[in-house]
């Protein structure tokens, strides 16, 4: 099946971003569990790699929250517009990731209750 430009540009933007803050930021969330969890024992022993390998190998799990962290600093007028832009455009870019699809779903349905 044959793509159209924007179409190709889109599923390059997904997989490959010129924006990793998301990205970053759930890595830092990732080695901020791990050392909570390891410090109240809710690692398993097979688990406790060192944090950064752990934190690299789970950091995905951690994008939803990062994207509702960023949501709520974008609606706080007490954080600098830098940062919101920076968040902003990082949030545009991933606009048809299908992980962020599924993102707006839940909140969606968080709200409806």
């Amino acid at each position: 099946m044959i793509k159209t430009i924007s179409e190709r540009r889109k599923q390059k933007l997904v997989t490959d971003p010129s924006s990793v803050l998301i990205e970053k930021t759930a890595l830092q969330f990732a080695c901020e569990w791990y050392e909570a969890a390891l410090s109240s024992g809710l690692l398993p022993s097979k688990q406790q790699k060192n944090q950064k390998a752990w934190a690299r190998a789970n950091f995905q799990k951690f994008i939803p929250m990062v994207i509702e962290s960023f949501i709520t600093i974008l609606g706080d007028p007490n954080q600098p517009d830098e940062a919101k832009k920076a968040i902003w455009e990082a949030i545009q870019e991933r606009v048809d990731d299908p992980e962020m699809v599924i993102l707006d779903k839940s909140v969606s349905n968080q709200k409806g209750h």
